[in-house]
């Protein structure tokens, strides 16, 4: 939770995951270094990413999980 992020989000089946993820990260490092040029590095992103897929029926649970995610990521559980 210190270092890295958990997003919900809904994307059209005709684009690839890679390619929202990489435009995400690209668009948020630049935002961020511009924001904050005093910065004493700039930011990026580490490679790679990870990502689950989940229905509608799930979208009130995954969205739990990432408001809690210190709590999870303190105790090391995946539920």
């Amino acid at each position: 939770w210190v270092d890295h992020i958990h997003v919900a989000v809904g994307i059209h089946p005709k684009i690839a995951v890679s390619e929202w993820v990489k435009k995400v990260k690209g668009a948020s490092s630049h935002t961020v270094n511009e924001s904050f040029p005093s910065f004493p590095e700039r930011f990026s992103w580490q490679e790679g990413y990870g990502a689950l897929t989940f229905g509608a029926k799930q979208l009130t649970w995954v969205t739990g999980y990432i408001a809690r995610q210190k709590e999870h990521h303190q105790n090391n559980a995946l539920e």
